[in-house]
This record gives C-alpha cells, sequence and structure tokens, in this order.
C-alpha cells in the first residue's frame, strides 16, 4: 500500500512541476529540431523510460494519466532542443535509476548473478555426480568385499537375535 502512495505522489509531483514551468538546469544542447523529428525522438525516448504507475510497460506504451505526462514532458524538452542523454538524466533524477527499462552496464551482475549461480550450481553436481561414478567404476573389488562385509555382520546379528529369541 505504501507504494501505490509513492506512485500516487511521484504523479501528482510530476503533474505539479509541469505546471510550474521547470525546466532542466542545463542549457539545450540543439537547436529545436522539426515537428517530425520531435515525435519520433519523444516515442523514442518513451520506450526508453518505464511508467512509474503500470511498472512493466514504457512510457510510449503506456494510457496512465503518470505516463501521458511524462510523454508531454518529453516532448516539450525534445521541442527544446535538449538531447536525449538530458532528457533521460532529466527523469532519472527525479524518479531514479528504476525508471530505465534496461538497467545502465554497471548493474549487470544483478541480471547475470542468478545465471551464473545456477551454473556453478549445475557445475558442482556434475563434478560430484561424476566423481561418485568413477569412484565405483575404479573399485568394483572394494564394492563386493563391503557387500561380503556387510553380509557377514548381518550374520552375527542374526544368529545372536535368534539366540535371544529362543531364551
Amino acid at each position: 500500500m505504501q507504494w501505490l502512495w509513492m506512485m500516487v505522489w511521484l504523479c501528482v509531483h510530476s503533474v505539479h512541476a509541469d505546471e510550474m514551468g521547470v525546466a532542466l538546469k542545463e542549457t539545450p544542447l540543439f537547436e529545436p529540431p522539426g515537428d517530425g523529428e520531435v515525435e519520433t525522438r519523444t516515442y523514442d525516448l518513451g520506450k526508453i523510460l518505464r511508467c512509474p504507475v503500470c511498472q512493466g510497460l514504457s512510457v510510449a506504451d503506456s494510457q496512465s494519466d503518470a505516463a501521458v505526462a511524462m510523454k508531454n514532458r518529453i516532448k516539450e524538452l525534445v521541442a527544446m532542443g535538449y538531447s536525449d542523454d538530458q532528457i533521460i538524466d532529466y527523469f532519472i533524477g527525479r524518479y531514479g535509476e528504476f525508471v530505465l527499462l534496461q538497467p545502465k552496464s554497471e548493474h549487470w551482475f544483478v541480471w547475470w548473478m542468478p545465471l551464473i549461480g545456477l551454473g556453478a550450481g549445475i557445475g558442482l553436481v556434475a563434478l560430484r555426480w561424476s566423481s561418485s561414478t568413477e569412484q565405483v567404476e575404479s573399485d568394483p573389488e572394494a564394492q563386493t568385499d563391503s557387500i561380503a562385509t556387510l553380509t557377514e555382520d548381518q550374520d552375527k546379528y542374526r544368529a545372536q537375535l535368534l539366540a535371544e529369541l529362543e531364551d
């Protein structure tokens, strides 16, 4: 429930910031592009950013109020001439790195660690399996000796049990 309230706060906060005309602290790197390029870049940037409400969808695919507000903000920033990196950094500054659908390269271990762990586990099981089969195959006489010892021990116990039952 707390997560939901946090998302609502972020949505309301982003709408109020847009209404107040808060812009980036940096100056735009480019001249304002044409309308066709604005739409294309807005869509491309929307595919990179995660909707803070839907969480499984990109801003370009979501129809939530927060996603629409983010798309409008992206469109404004692109129309002002800001670069893609500046716009992405702007949203990371407001929502954190969670807003990115693809993690940055320095977080690769978070995504690959389960696969590495699974591979190591399979490797250990295979190593144990091969060493146990090699041990049985390499010393068949020891195996028959242990069976003979086992039957002798069983015979001792069987004889003792029968003797106790007769008493």
